[in-house]
């Protein structure tokens, strides 16, 4: 009797063991792959940190040009200094080759313009005057100019700078805007440079760049009219760049002026000072176009300065 409970009793056990066993799994070794599981081989398509965005069309892609490493970025356009309506600063006296040189060290006391009309202007360290000048080709003559008279000091170089204008006998103009003077068969030249620290208006209308002769003047307060009987001998040149040069009978002398719209107004000009006669206008010419407020022309081609009153006019014709 006790073998046959013995025997049922381990039957038992192993049928629990087999009912156990059979619930089991069985773990995955550390490299074996899980059925069901793929695995990526390519690149992923997503990463995770900082991402880079890249243009989704050409237009975006154009937006932003980019200068690679041998590339140089394109230069600004140079503009070349003219001859006309240029200041042009005093550097030097030197050979033609170069050699031999005197400089100036104070180059804006000594400056020199050109106005189209055949006259031109210069700063003569403390002195200012204008003359005329004839120009075939690069043949270049000054005549002598008219100046005011004060005394520059024993360091001036105002005597040399007159002298060597007055031998000028042809001119050289290099894109880096130098200027040369050939000084007759010396063998010597003045050399200038163009004077763009500041950039140089340009005046478009149409009383620019024409040389007026004035012919008469008419004021209501107090009531007067002038009659020019010699225009010849009272002129005024506007320059594009905002400068004038004006003819006074006996004096002559350079200014500047502004224009916005139809309204003008006229700086007083460093003038010469000679006395011109008794019988001449030239103090009412000088007074005239510092009153200046406005401008017109008419159907016959002439100038029409109006004055602070409108009915007070200068007349004048190219």
């Amino acid at each position: 009797m006790h073998r046959t409970l013995f025997r049922a009793a381990l039957v038992g056990l192993i049928a629990i063991a087999m009912l156990f066993c059979a619930g089991c799994t069985t773990t995955p070794s550390g490299n074996a792959t899980p059925s069901g599981t793929t695995v990526a081989t390519g690149t992923p398509t997503e990463t995770t940190g900082t991402a880079t965005i890249a243009p989704t069309t050409t237009e975006e892609a154009n937006l932003t040009p980019t200068v690679g490493a041998n590339q140089t970025p394109a230069a600004e356009p140079v503009v070349t200094p003219g001859l006309m309506n240029t200041t042009w600063e005093w550097t030097a006296i030197e050979t033609m080759d170069g050699m031999n040189q005197t400089v100036v060290t104070n180059p804006s006391m000594y400056s020199l313009v050109f106005h189209p009309n055949g006259s031109y202007g210069i700063r003569n360290d403390c002195n200012v005057g204008a003359g005329n000048y004839t120009l075939a080709t690069t043949s270049l003559n000054l005549t002598a100019p008219v100046t005011t008279l004060a005394w520059c000091g024993n360091e001036s170089h105002d005597q040399l700078f007159l002298a060597s204008l007055l031998n000028v006998s042809a001119y050289t103009l290099t894109p880096a805007g130098r200027l040369s003077l050939a000084l007759g068969e010396s063998g010597q030249q003045m050399v200038f440079k163009a004077n763009v620290t500041e950039a140089t208006p340009v005046i478009n209308a149409t009383f620019v760049n024409k040389t007026w002769r004035w012919t008469g003047m008419t004021q209501t307060m107090p009531s007067k009219e002038v009659t020019v009987s010699n225009p010849n001998q009272y002129t005024i040149f506007f320059a594009p760049n905002g400068t004038y040069a004006v003819k006074a009978d006996c004096n002559t002398g350079t200014g500047n002026f502004t224009l916005e719209k139809t309204v003008l107004k006229i700086s007083k000009p460093t003038l010469t000072k000679a006395y011109c006669g008794d019988r001449s206008v030239d103090r009412d010419f000088l007074d005239g176009l510092s009153r200046v407020k406005a401008f017109q022309t008419d159907s016959t081609g002439r100038l029409i300065l109006t004055m602070e009153n409108p009915n007070n006019r200068m007349i004048f014709k190219p």
